[in-house]
């Protein structure tokens, strides 16, 4: 499944990891303040 991707940086999984990790950060993070809004609807309704 990862083969196209190693071959296309020369085989470094540290160069696929450093360009996957921004985006896995984002992902947290977004997921994060949806918990965060989904919280804070519901003390507001209740």
């Amino acid at each position: 499944m990862f083969g196209g991707l190693q071959s296309v940086f020369g085989g470094n999984p540290v160069l696929i990891a450093l360009l996957l990790l921004p985006v896995v950060f984002q992902l947290s993070v977004s997921v994060v303040y949806i918990i965060m809004e989904a919280i804070q609807r519901k003390r507001g309704i209740f």
